[in-house]
């Protein structure tokens, strides 16, 4: 039931998730207007509070805290003769209030928290991009609408030459900022479209929809040509074996696209390292 409801709202506009809460809202406002002050509906306005506070941010959530509020106060006020006991409605709604405004920092809180706990659990945490859990997840989408609308697609697989030896030789910290620098050149080199990701080691694939035959050639150079020049401005021994997958039709699967792409960068090992083979799959 609360996939359902997470489900309907998290596909919906500001605007309507504003314009729902606010009708819920009113329509609690109106029920306690008819009822009485004896009867109090407060609880309820914790409803559109939550909804606006989760799905669109704290400031949504305390607006809609003070919106609730003056209801709450109006109906309580008008079915009350202004005597000392009004001091008493006032300051219940001074607490209801502060209620409110406590359930909107846990409720936008928590949505933080779980916000980051997601990012982190599909991010790499050494070089900032897309872990293989979040890989396959995008490429599972990416060929999905390849299948769909008929587009091309290619997978590149990136392996450091030499990487062992820089580790070896030069610690494991040099190591790591090699890393990052790889990364952060993929990245630099890449379409906002494109996927990179760290699977492992210090293995990197790229992931492009909609690149076919005609133009991965000077994408994957360009991407080459900016690797081997931060090597080399690092003074780092260390080249790249590319694989390049250029699918006219979308494979079958990933686990198919990664295969072959691995099995084109281990020919290019096999014969030196230092170099890309692509192969056009029909």
């Amino acid at each position: 039931m609360m996939e359902r409801i997470s489900a309907f709202f998290s596909g919906k506009s500001r605007q309507f998730i504003i314009l729902f809460a606010g009708a819920f809202a009113i329509a609690f406002g109106i029920i306690d207007f008819i009822t009485n002050a004896e009867v109090s509906l407060a609880i309820f306005y914790l409803g559109p509070i939550c909804l606006v506070s989760w799905y669109i941010n704290k400031q949504s959530g305390i607006y809609f805290s003070i919106l609730s509020i003056l209801i709450v106060v109006a109906g309580d006020l008008e079915s009350t003769t202004l005597t000392a006991r009004t001091l008493v409605y006032l300051w219940n709604a001074c607490i209801t209030f502060g209620f409110y405004i406590f359930v909107v920092w846990i409720v936008a809180s928590l949505k933080e928290r779980l916000l980051k706990e997601w990012a982190l659990s599909r991010t790499d945490p050494l070089t900032g991009i897309a872990n293989a859990r979040h890989f396959m997840e995008n490429a599972e989408h990416a060929l999905s609408l390849s299948r769909r609308h008929g587009h091309p697609i290619t997978f590149v697989y990136i392996d450091c030459d030499n990487f062992k030896e820089v580790n070896d030789e030069l610690g494991h910290m040099q190591g790591d900022d090699l890393l990052r620098e790889v990364a952060e050149s993929i990245v630099e080199q890449s379409r906002l479209t494109d996927t990179v990701a760290r699977l492992g080691g210090d293995e990197f694939v790229l992931l492009c929809p909609e690149t076919g035959p005609a133009n991965q050639k000077q994408h994957i150079a360009r991407i080459r040509h900016s690797l081997l020049n931060r090597m080399k401005n690092k003074a780092w021994p260390v080249t790249f074996s590319i694989g390049v997958a250029v699918y006219v039709r979308p494979p079958e699967s990933v686990d198919e696209m990664i295969r072959h792409a691995d099995d084109l960068m281990y020919s290019v090992k096999r014969r030196g390292k230092n170099g890309v083979k692509s192969r056009v799959f029909k």
